[in-house]
């Protein structure tokens, strides 16, 4: 996934050819997501597939 930094200039986004390990963009996670990673031994949360948490 490429990056993409506000351009003062042209008032818009611009992208470069940096590629991100990280995006800057939220996605929608699922509860089997959070229970991989553990999270499940610290929080409580519905165990839902329905819909994203």
């Amino acid at each position: 996934m490429y990056q993409y930094i506000w351009d003062e200039e042209t008032g818009g986004p611009l992208l470069i050819t940096e590629i991100s390990k990280f995006s800057k963009e939220p996605r929608p996670v699922y509860y089997r997501e959070l229970d991989i990673l553990g999270f499940d031994k610290y929080w409580n949360y519905p165990r839902d597939d329905r819909a994203p948490l």
